[in-house]
């Protein structure tokens, strides 16, 4: 008879490499970084949009001072 030994699996520090603590954090910044990316993105399509406005507000305004 023939007895199988299973190791108990991981425990502490131990374990596959989604639950340590060095691929949470890199995950953690590399979301981050997308997120700043995207959201500096937005800020200058509101940037070049608040030109625009201010641009056709000065038009009007000069349009009707003559």
């Amino acid at each position: 008879m023939t007895v199988r030994m299973y190791s108990p699996g991981p425990e502490g520090g131990a374990g596959s490499v989604a639950s340590s603590k060095g691929w949470h954090t890199r995950e953690k910044a590399q979301e981050d970084q997308y997120i700043l990316q995207h959201e500096k993105e937005k800020l200058e399509k509101l940037r070049a949009s608040l030109k625009e406005q201010e641009k056709l507000v000065g038009d009007l305004s000069d349009k009707e001072k003559k």
